[in-house]
């Protein structure tokens, strides 16, 4: 057989056999492709699905939130007018306890004993620390309640001002003390003498059992931030129980060794956070304390 006159006819089957398998490809390829989309679609809905739940989710967890707000700032008001209250209404009665207690000691003196003269003097006492109590709780909801009014203010005036009037009133404490120059910062001016006041007269008094009393306050740059600083070389305290400080009414020494209410650091802390700052403290027995606060984040 002429090979030459059957080549062309084998040319043609084997490209109708190409053809054929290129375009059962291209059907398979096209099934392929239509599974596929049928499941993008499906992804899709499951997707919107989700989308659409978590959408609901956040808008519910939104009330809660929103409620959970209001519950708790409801309480903390509550909680501040009751303080405001009992700072307020218990003033009258201990005033009245006291000056009773003074005028029986005055008017009765030659008909008690030493040891009813000793029990109303504790009852005086007492009525005393009491009423400081009441006035740093009327102070501490005072700091509450107040809007900040912001401006700007030179601290290293201000400290210079507070150390002046506290070592007037402590003339048999002589500590050295450094103040860094030109630190302008924008707050409220009442609120940061109230920290400033609290922070310097820690110093002052965990301090002056030293040889040397030394008291530094400054400024420096910690996480791209103003970070003020009071530093002192005093008695320190162990860091383990550093967290109480700034709770009311906690104290790490006793009122035999320094005097105090335990609630300075309380006030000092909710003005700082009411600037949109953070306050903490480094010390070690012994050695000294300093604490870090920013006006700001």
């Amino acid at each position: 057989m002429d090979t030459s006159k059957t080549k062309p006819l084998d040319d043609v089957i084997e490209l109708s056999n190409k053809f054929t398998a290129l375009n059962n490809e291209l059907l398979n390829a096209k099934r392929e492709l239509v599974k596929q989309n049928i499941e993008l679609e499906r992804l899709r809905t499951e997707l919107q699905d989700k989308n659409e739940a978590l959408a609901g989710m956040n808008i519910e967890l939104e009330k809660r939130v929103e409620e959970r707000t209001r519950l708790l700032s409801l309480a903390i008001d509550e909680i501040d007018d009751f303080a405001y209250s009992l700072s307020h209404d218990l003033r009258t009665p201990l005033r009245g306890i006291d000056g009773f207690s003074a005028v029986l000691i005055d008017d009765y003196k030659d008909k008690l004993d030493a040891q009813a003269i000793k029990h109303l003097n504790g009852i005086r006492k007492d009525a005393q620390h009491l009423g400081v109590v009441l006035d740093a709780l009327h102070s501490l909801t005072k700091v509450s309640r107040r809007a900040l009014q912001r401006t700007m203010v030179n601290l290293s005036d201000m400290a210079e001002s507070i150390m002046q009037n506290l070592l007037n009133k402590h003339t048999e404490i002589k500590p050295e003390y450094h103040i860094q120059q030109g630190m302008i910062e924008n707050c409220d001016r009442d609120l940061v003498m109230l920290v400033l006041g609290n922070l310097l007269s820690n110093a002052i008094k965990f301090s002056q059992n030293v040889e040397k009393p030394t008291i530094d306050f400054g400024i420096r740059s910690k996480d791209k931030r103003k970070t003020y600083f009071v530093r002192d070389n005093g008695v320190g305290f162990n860091m383990d129980y550093a967290t109480k400080l700034f709770h009311n009414f906690q104290r790490l020494h006793s009122n035999n060794e320094f005097e105090g209410i335990g609630i300075g650091l309380a006030m000092v802390r909710r003005v700082v956070s009411k600037h949109g700052g953070s306050i903490w403290v480094e010390s070690e027995v012994g050695k000294g304390t300093e604490f870090q606060f920013s006006l700001e984040l």
